[in-house]
């Protein structure tokens, strides 16, 4: 029968009495008590240490994440901090939900929990101590840390970095956009434009476009395949560049990540589907495809209609 541990309390008077700690506390291999304030609550906890480091133990008052021993106001952890070493796999759709395995020195707290970018991967599986699996949650970005957490302790940064997929934008709607000759004069005159697209995150995700120069106010949260945003000259990043005439670049970022996309312009009356181009250039839409569309030099004796008064005139274009 190994020798039961005890604790002596000094009255101050160098006499000390026996305390009873409530737990049993034999163990053949006890080697000695560490005592120190670790967990950084105020008060005084206790590190039992014995020959082999899966034995140890780190006690503290209770507070949140670690297990109560029965019968005491006292916690229980493993000394041990959890280490992640392998993802699997690295990358994720912004919609999640994919199942991602964690491997590491991890642990068996049946609490323990794990964040993708400081986003909840909710455990659905403690595999073992070297293994958990987690389903992957809503999110954008790249280069984001994984996280384990067991009994209160949290691993350190790790070499593992999370992905998940860079957008994709398959189209902004309109392309060749009308503005209003109050343009300047009424806000409700501003141009909207809808980004479609895929992987462009839950709604809430870190997005930023400019439309010819001029800053694109995001309107609502948006989600993985459409946002929207407003262009005026009352808002925040304007930029008259958004009405010069020509063929102009909208550039969008989602989480960080830069996509470019070209092809945007003002129309050159309100029904109409051609682009305004600077003089001594027409607008060509090349075999009827917008995104290889541009304002070229014009063609020798090449002229172009124009109305006006009622009358129908030839002018150089």
């Amino acid at each position: 029968m190994p020798a039961k541990n005890h604790l002596y309390i000094n009255d101050g008077s160098a006499h000390f009495h026996q305390v009873d700690l409530g737990w049993d506390t034999e163990s053949q291999e006890a080697l000695g008590i560490a005592t120190a304030d670790f967990d950084g609550d105020g008060d005084i906890d206790f590190f039992y240490y014995t020959r082999s480091s899966y034995t140890d133990k780190l006690y503290l008052v209770c507070g949140t994440g670690y297990s109560l021993l029965p019968g005491t106001g006292l916690c229980a952890a493993p000394s041990r901090r959890p280490e992640v070493k392998v993802v699997t796999p690295l990358s994720s759709p912004t919609r999640g939900q994919g199942l991602a395995i964690i491997q590491g020195n991890l642990g068996m707290d049946p609490a323990g929990s794990v964040e993708i970018g400081g986003s909840p991967c909710h455990v659905s599986s403690y595999v073992s101590r070297a293994m958990w699996i987690c389903v992957v949650p809503p999110g954008a970005g790249k280069m984001l840390q994984v996280v384990a957490k067991n009994y209160g302790h949290t691993s350190l940064a790790s070499n593992v970095l999370f992905h998940y997929r860079a957008p994709q934008i398959t189209g902004v709607h309109p392309r060749i956009f009308y503005v209003h000759e109050d343009f300047h004069n009424d806000p409700s005159n501003g141009i909207y434009f809808d980004i479609h697209g895929e992987d462009l995150g839950p709604p809430g995700t870190a997005r930023t476009v400019t439309v010819a120069g001029a800053g694109c106010t995001i309107q609502g949260s948006g989600d993985h395949e459409l946002f929207r945003c407003h262009v005026s000259p009352f808002e925040e990043g304007w930029n008259e560049t958004f009405l010069d005439d020509g063929v102009h670049s909208v550039e969008i970022t989602v989480a960080g990540q830069l996509i470019s996309l070209t092809k945007v312009c003002r129309a050159t009356n309100e029904n109409s589907a051609f682009c305004r181009c600077p003089p001594g250039t027409e607008y060509n839409i090349d075999g009827g495809d917008f995104d290889t569309s541009e304002c070229r030099p014009c063609n020798a004796n090449h002229y172009s209609g124009k109305e006006v008064s009622f009358f129908l005139l030839l002018v150089s274009c």
